[in-house]
């Protein structure tokens, strides 16, 4: 389901690509020419004959179990290529590589710092896996398949092995939710700068943060019940090991709380950065009404500037 078509331009005077839907898997894979952290670079014509798996990868937490269930399974004989799509620098990317033991010989670091494969390819929030059959047709999409399990590393790489090697039938899985189905849109964000909102999704671009200087961003949402009937908050639930959230309401830290008609509850949201990090950082945090059920999403992408 598309959540947003639009394009949000900030204060920077550069638009910015919406959270949206991105390929479909049967249909023909994003075309990107790239370059490599190593030297040279790649094309998606030259993947053609062979499949390759495509990872989109940060430093965080999530990214690293992923990867090393990948290396896992390449020192076990999976040689499919690998092209991974890191946000952050090639210096990051070597100590990722060695981090998480994967193979630099079967694994190639490409620089997306423009954010263009990207928004091919609509990845964030990573971990993102994308499987590109021999004729150049998507074979298999985490955000179409795997959804909130993009995070179980297990999951994850096991969905992209079937692909490989036949199992999975692009479309054969109905879409899985990106995100806690939203079952009310009566909790409003207070609509600031850098923010947009559409059914049940607030989108909030940060500016660029010098993670020289800066090693966390925080930020504070506003959300007012508009509705006739009270609406509880049961619990934030985050997409990444690297946030930390509070529930407040009346000034109060709460881990519950029922929010009356008319009345506001905040959601402050602490996201950890690695010092010196560049490229960009997208989080979620869903306002739970109960395990699974959410009464609004926040999707937060903090844009990281270059240290000099």
């Amino acid at each position: 389901m598309t959540l947003f078509a639009s394009v949000l331009v900030l204060a920077l005077g550069k638009p910015i690509a919406a959270f949206q839907q991105g390929p479909r898997e049967g249909a023909p894979a994003p075309s990107f020419n790239a370059s490599i952290f190593a030297g040279g670079s790649i094309s998606s014509k030259e993947l053609r004959g062979k499949p390759a798996v495509l990872f989109f990868f940060c430093s965080c937490d999530e990214c690293h179990q992923v990867a090393k269930e990948w290396a896992r399974l390449q020192g076990t004989g999976q040689s499919t290529k690998t092209l991974i799509s890191f946000s952050g620098t090639k210096q990051e990317a070597d100590l990722f590589t060695k981090e998480t033991s994967l193979n630099p010989g079967q694994a190639r670091f490409m620089d997306d710092s423009d954010n263009s494969l990207n928004d091919r390819y609509d990845a964030m929030p990573c971990p993102a896996a994308f499987v590109i059959g021999s004729d150049g047709t998507l074979l298999y999409s985490s955000k179409q398949t795997a959804g909130v399990n993009e995070t179980r590393a297990s999951v994850l790489t096991a969905q992209v092995v079937d692909a490989i090697v036949g199992k999975h039938k692009p479309g054969s899985v109905a879409l899985a939710p990106t995100h806690e189905p939203i079952t009310s849109t009566d909790l409003v964000p207070v609509i600031k700068p850098g923010m947009n909102y559409s059914s049940g999704v607030v989108e909030y671009f940060s500016d660029p943060i010098d993670t020289k200087k800066d090693v966390s961003f925080s930020h504070k949402f506003t959300f007012t019940n508009q509705g006739e009937k009270p609406l509880t908050v049961d619990r934030l639930l985050t997409s990444c090991g690297c946030e930390t959230t509070q529930l407040r309401y009346h000034g109060k830290v709460m881990k519950r709380a029922v929010v009356n008609p008319g009345e506001q509850v905040e959601v402050m949201l602490k996201v950890s950065l690695k010092p010196g990090s560049t490229g960009y950082k997208t989080v979620r945090v869903s306002l739970c009404r109960d395990e699974w059920n959410a009464l609004g999403i926040i999707v937060a992408t903090i844009y990281l500037g270059k240290p000099k």
